[in-house]
């Protein structure tokens, strides 16, 4: 890694991505699929060749990508918890997804950018931050990334709106599989990563745009790798086992092939996988609202989760369903309380 650093905002508040890729990518073809004004208004990022890249200051657009030369790696940030472009590239053996990275040391929000000046772009583009400084969770939630955090967001294109709801659960079991189910590492509906001992490590986040009936779908994830704060990480489980670059490339390599699986069929080749890796089958649970206990029993056809009213010891006193939508519901592992978000 070269020692030089580079900040990644102008005097103008444009932040700067730099687009590393190992196939050869023109300047042309860049802003065809990245700034390309799909109607009147529709904001879309400046994009410069690595030699024009000091122009970036004369710019007011929000968001300036710099287009690195092909099979170049990241001299632009250094240190212990600088991204490996091309140990990331070395282990990627993906078509499509993660073979364009968008990357920066600092960031405010890899999922709000790609949401405001990266929409209606390519699929499989990927963008990384080292650190983000104003990062999305869900809802109105909004947090810091540490040091050593994987942290990013990619496209997805989807049709069909019916599968929306179940992304969620692709992506958190594709990451499982990157992992490795042997780690112990598990699911928690509908979107969060905990290690073996309940401790949250990660969390998904899905977003999309709507135009001429597709959905632009923004996929963001968060997952403690090399960072032992605030809570726990992959390096305190497996010491020296895990980096993000390997993680990453690891993460694309198997959801490649799911997400056409899933775009042809939907989930339910994955459904059992899915809850063999998740932390509620059988659990009983209590809804808040309705102060009544309840078994989990599964996932709807529709993405819900199912549960079934029940004794404390788990027996299931009738042939009533609840189906509890994905969004705006929190499930509390601690209390095993499920309720709607705040």
């Amino acid at each position: 890694m070269s020692s030089s650093t580079t900040t990644t905002t102008t005097a103008s508040t444009s932040e700067i991505v730099r687009l590393y890729h190992k196939q050869k990518l023109s300047l042309e073809d860049t802003k065809v699929l990245y700034a390309n004004e799909e109607f009147p208004g529709h904001s879309v990022p400046t994009v410069l060749t690595v030699e024009d890249a000091s122009k970036a200051e004369e710019s007011t657009t929000p968001l300036i990508v710099v287009l690195e030369k092909e099979q170049s790696f990241n001299t632009v940030a250094d240190g212990e918890f600088a991204y490996d472009t091309k140990k990331y590239f070395d282990g990627l053996h993906t078509l499509l997804f993660g073979q364009h990275l968008l990357y920066a040391p600092l960031l405010s929000s890899t999922q709000t950018i790609m949401m405001s000046q990266l929409t209606f772009t390519g699929q499989g583009l990927v963008l990384l931050a080292d650190l983000q400084n104003h990062a999305k969770g869900r809802g109105s939630n909004l947090w810091s990334s540490p040091p050593g955090c994987l942290t990013f967001s990619f496209k997805c294109k989807q049709e069909d709106g019916t599968k929306l709801p179940f992304l969620q659960y692709l992506v958190g079991l594709a990451m499982i599989k990157a992992i490795g189910k042997e780690s112990g590492v598990r699911l928690k509906w509908p979107n969060d990563i905990y290690a073996p001992n309940k401790q949250k490590i990660g969390g998904i986040l899905c977003q999309s745009n709507h135009l001429n009936g597709k959905f632009d779908v923004v996929v963001g994830v968060g997952l403690n790798v090399a960072n032992d704060q605030p809570t726990y990480s992959l390096e305190q489980l497996a010491p020296g086992q895990y980096t993000r670059e390997t993680v990453l490339a690891k993460f694309f390599n198997e959801f490649e092939n799911m997400y056409i699986k899933f775009t042809h069929h939907g989930f339910v080749s994955f459904a059992q996988e899915f809850m063999d890796v998740w932390l509620h089958t059988n659990q009983v649970v209590t809804l808040a609202e309705q102060n009544q206990t309840v078994k989990v029993i599964g996932l709807s056809p529709n993405g819900f989760l199912q549960a079934a009213p029940c004794d404390g010891e788990g027996n299931i006193k009738s042939n009533q369903i609840f189906e509890l939508h994905p969004d705006g519901t929190s499930f509390d592992l601690a209390h095993l309380t499920i309720k709607k978000k705040q």
